[in-house]
């Protein structure tokens, strides 16, 4: 006798098949990778260096305290291992939310490292010692007029007219050179040589014209155009309307109303007390 093999009743019937959804690689679209370039050989050296550029990042990029300790663990491990040849990645995740706030002074250095990224970068170190050889040779010039270019962004980007060289000697990145008094001394005279500076007291006191008079005096114009300024502008008026311009070495103003006034944008007057103001023709 043929049994007839009784049919089961199919349990997927009537039913979707569940598909196995394929897995997303989600990455963190916040996470900020920090490259830090390792060298073979000289590790111990190696690693002194990687952990003071990774304190200076929690200055500089914004990075946790908690970020460089675990980056520091890394470098600790891969270093230990042998493991130079290639790049170390650290990818923090800023999750926490801890907002980091900067004081005035700080965030003057992040845009100025900004501007010059070879200031903390680890190859460029030789930057802070002068060339060796004769003064005038190319290596010289050219490491002069960077260390110029430095100095300049710091004051404009500061808002410092008057640059104190004694206060120099304590500021980062210049605080940094191996002869710093001697090195700012000669930074000093290069840019009063390319006379976009000038001693007020040689040494000591350097005026920086991160701007010059004439463009200081067109800032003034718009700003006395914006105000409506129609009454005569004393130069105690700029020094407390709080702006740029305001900390202008106050001699410097009796030039500015002269160009302004050779420009046929006003006259400049005295009062009965003998001060000088301008009065804008607008």
């Amino acid at each position: 006798m043929t049994m007839e093999r009784q049919r089961q009743p199919d349990s997927r019937q009537g039913e979707e098949q569940e598909k196995p959804q394929p897995e997303v690689e989600v990455q963190d679209q916040q996470a900020h990778p920090v490259m830090l370039e390792s060298h073979v050989g000289e590790i111990n050296r190696l690693k002194i260096q990687l952990k003071r550029m990774l304190k200076e990042l929690t200055l500089i990029d914004d990075f946790l305290p908690s970020t460089v300790m675990m980056a520091e663990q890394v470098i600790d491990e891969a270093l230990d291992d042998g493991d130079v040849e290639g790049s170390i990645t650290v990818e923090p995740s800023l999750d926490s939310g801890v907002k980091i706030t900067h004081t005035k002074e700080e965030l003057i250095i992040i845009e100025l490292y900004k501007l010059h990224g070879w200031l903390d970068n680890i190859r460029y170190e030789f930057m802070f010692s002068e060339p060796g050889g004769k003064k005038k040779s190319d290596d010289y010039k050219e490491w002069l007029e960077e260390w110029s270019k430095v100095l300049f962004d710091f004051a404009s980007i500061s808002k410092r007219h008057i640059i104190y060289v004694q206060d120099l000697l304590d500021q980062e990145p210049f605080n940094k050179l191996r002869k710093r008094k001697e090195t700012i001394d000669q930074v000093c005279k290069h840019m009063v040589k390319k006379e976009v500076a000038e001693w007020l007291k040689k040494k000591e006191k350097l005026r920086v014209y991160w701007k010059t008079l004439d463009e200081w005096a067109r800032i003034i114009y718009q700003w006395a155009y914006d105000n409506m300024i129609t009454e005569p502008l004393f130069i105690f008026n700029l020094k407390e309307a709080g702006e740029d311009f305001s900390t202008i070495p106050v001699e410097e103003f009796e030039d500015i109303f002269k160009i302004l006034e050779k420009q046929g944008k006003g006259r400049v007057v005295k009062s009965s007390e003998g001060k000088i103001a301008f009065i804008f023709d607008f």
